[in-house]
């Protein structure tokens, strides 16, 4: 019978190098982006809105920083657009070049409109099978500071992860396009009360993620998933 994990002594920073958690220091320079030049929040939010607003809405009370270092061809304008859902918005710059884009703070009023599309089931599929649980409760392993070595780390067997079909990849395409341009290498999944099993295998964020990266990474501490990681090796 085929595995569905493979247990690795690896660390994190081995298989995600250039994840979230081991950003390089740089000589930088930080500005504030004037919010006021994009338009107001609108009465809904698009999945990458939701995606960005998940964290925060689901721990409220923690500073939350969304960082994107890999825009141009996601494009920069259309990253600024998000940034009528939160209050401060930086551009980091190494002398005159912009490096990244942080987004902090999310406002109250996006917040509440995450709530009530929550209320309704208006969530798109991949956050709601990560983060939303059918009886969310915080997972409070997980902090803006986790280490990232805490637990034991697995591999996903992608063989055995179904591919999406056609409706569930239309389902999926913002976060397969957001994914692909803006984390190329890596991306961290912090993943809300999940809980190691085989069935992992058939979670739709999971399967989203087997899209986009080759190798899938899975941190477990006392048989929850403190996070999931997924990385293109063959990019590192």
């Amino acid at each position: 019978m085929d595995k569905w994990t493979i247990k690795t002594i690896k660390k994190t920073e081995d298989l995600l190098p250039s994840n979230e958690f081991f950003d390089p220091y740089f000589n930088s320079t930080i500005e504030t982006f004037d919010a006021t030049k994009v338009r107001t929040p609108p009465s809904t939010l698009s999945n990458i809105e939701q995606l960005l607003l998940v964290l925060p809405y689901l721990f409220e009370g923690k500073n939350f920083v969304q960082a994107i270092s890999n825009f141009d061809n996601y494009g920069i304008e259309r990253l600024y657009t998000f940034a009528s859902h939160f209050n401060k918005v930086q551009n980091i710059k190494s002398g005159n070049i912009l490096v990244k884009i942080q987004f902090m703070k999310p406002k109250h009023e996006s917040l509440q409109l995450f709530n009530h599309l929550d209320s309704i089931n208006k969530i798109n599929k991949f956050i709601s099978s990560l983060y939303l649980t059918p009886n969310p409760r915080v997972n409070y392993h997980q902090s803006i500071n986790v280490n990232p070595n805490l637990g034991t780390l697995f591999l996903l067997n992608r063989n055995m992860i179904h591919p999406l079909n056609d409706y569930e990849l239309l389902q999926a395409r913002d976060f397969i396009e957001f994914f692909s341009e803006c984390y190329p290498r890596s991306y961290i999944i912090k993943s809300n009360d999940i809980y190691f099993e085989k069935e992992l295998l058939n979670n739709f964020g999971v399967r989203v993620l087997s899209h986009v990266y080759d190798t899938l990474i899975c941190n477990v501490l006392e048989n929850t998933v403190l996070f999931f990681g997924g990385a293109n090796l063959s990019k590192i």
